[in-house]
């Protein structure tokens, strides 16, 4: 996206002690995004003080330390940040969004960092995004336009601080966006798991762009279900204490919190927080991309930004087991570009036996996972199958029929799922005759790795009958 952004020198700031007092501030909103980040190795400083610019875009007001160049690239991903969050929610953001981003904040004045917090949000936790109530005029435009909810959140405003580290301003632009435009930010699995997405965005493409090191956590950690993490509560109380202590003192003094202020055990703490987030990322990105729960999935949403907190239960009582399933098989295969629209699992089939028909025909796209054959399996019986048609798993291989390559890339395999569990998959190919290991409903798919399922090209038609 292209962005222009004008530069101005200074930007003067009102006082703090004008402000309303006891203002608060909306939450902790921890980062982080990328993962493994050091959280209390301090930068080598330059031995100038960094020029403090202020820059402009459509929705922003960046205050940042970074070149304009830097500054600008980060503008354009705040930008896309909040095309995605226009997008997914459905309100266009009306007023600018105000942020603090800096590479050396130790070396800025107090003058230039409006609360007393912002060397520690910054230095420290890596974002906060800070929130302001409702002015009375909002308030009152909200209960006249209350039947159409399209309220005047103008009186919202929410200001960022983050370091300068790719992600983390972009996660804290969907924290503010959602406060501006809604006045409010959903339950906290929500919240940030939709923030990390924001961060996600820019990334490009619908895979799971995430480090490495973030998915391979993922895989390998014990792992809540969806219940436990959608009922989890208050995901950054561990430093609130910490920093409510910060802040007291720094009233008292009428100085900002130095960063010495932050200690290791906060680090420690916000190192377990972001783990907390990193689940509430993986269930935002399956709930969002799969087309099995993403119209449900943007109700509850919906709903929560209006202050429905039961929408959940409402929307997926009758999915729940189904969720959970792809849920963990989305966590056991995930990697870097795993895409999960085209892994979703088709429940809406109807399968069938031998015995209710004379055969069962269906198409098996190349460039998806398992799929539904249509035929219902017992344990023991022969299956002859015979596919047509071609398909090829990348677009510089050549097409093959469902034998597949020679390493076994392209053949067509199978697996048996009854009550939510699945068989080993196995192998089939282009014809033959099947001996069903299980009693179940068939699913079949063209070998490949799971996150390059996105060039496949081709098809094949697979018809079963009687042996």
């Amino acid at each position: 996206m292209r962005t222009d952004y004008a530069e101005s020198e200074r930007m003067k700031r009102p006082d703090r002690t004008s402000r309303p007092a006891g203002a608060p501030f909306l939450a902790v909103l921890l980062v982080w995004f990328l993962g493994g980040l050091p959280l209390l190795a301090s930068p080598r400083l330059p031995t100038e003080a960094p020029f403090k610019r202020v820059y402009t875009s459509r929705h922003f007001i960046l205050h940042t330390d970074l070149p304009r160049s830097q500054a600008g690239e980060m503008l354009a991903r705040m930008e896309k940040a909040i095309v995605f969050a226009e997008k997914h929610w459905g309100r266009p953001l009306r007023t600018k969004i105000e942020c603090y981003v800096a590479r050396h904040v130790d070396r800025w004045p107090d003058s230039d960092l409006p609360h007393p917090l912002a060397r520690v949000y910054i230095g420290g936790v890596g974002g906060a995004t800070v929130a302001r109530s409702a002015t009375p005029h909002a308030a009152s435009s909200r209960r006249a336009d209350s039947r159409s909810r399209r309220s005047d959140f103008s009186g919202h405003q929410a200001v960022v601080y983050a370091c300068a580290d790719r992600g983390v301003v972009e996660h804290e632009v969907i924290h503010a966006y959602c406060y501006q435009a809604f006045g409010r930010v959903g339950p906290d699995w929500y919240k940030e798991g939709m923030a990390q997405m924001g961060g996600e965005c820019c990334a490009g493409g619908r895979g799971a762009w995430r480090s490495p090191e973030a998915l391979q956590r993922l895989r390998r950690q014990p792992r809540p279900t969806v219940e436990q993490i959608i009922r989890a509560k208050q995901l950054a109380n561990p430093i609130g204490g910490s920093l409510n202590t910060m802040l007291a003192r720094a009233r008292q003094t009428q100085t900002h919190a130095p960063l010495s202020d932050w200690t290791e055990h906060d680090a420690k703490c916000v190192a377990q927080i972001r783990e907390d987030y990193l689940w509430c990322w993986a269930l935002c990105h399956l709930l969002a991309h799969n087309p099995n729960y993403s119209r449900r999935f943007r109700a509850v949403g919906a709903h929560y930004l209006v202050g429905r907190m039961g929408a959940f239960d409402y929307a997926f009582s009758a999915v729940r087991r189904q969720l959970q399933f792809e849920y963990d098989w989305f966590l056991d295969h995930i990697e870097v570009g795993y895409r999960v629209d085209l892994c979703h699992w088709d429940w809406d089939v109807r399968f069938r036996s031998l015995e209710e028909t004379r055969s069962v025909r269906r198409r098996i796209l190349a460039a998806r996972g398992f799929q539904a054959s249509g035929l219902r399996v017992q344990s023991g019986q022969r299956y002859r199958y015979q596919t047509e048609g071609r398909w090829s798993t990348a677009a510089n291989k050549p097409f093959t029929d469902a034998d597949g390559a020679a390493d076994g890339s392209g053949r067509l395999v199978g697996v048996i799922m009854k009550d939510f569990r699945l068989t080993e998959p196995f192998d089939l190919g282009a014809d033959g005759v099947f001996v069903a290991p299980s009693d179940g409903t068939l699913y079949l798919r063209c070998r490949d790795r799971w996150n390059e399922l996105g060039d496949n090209r081709g098809a094949v038609v697979v018809q079963w009958g009687q042996h």
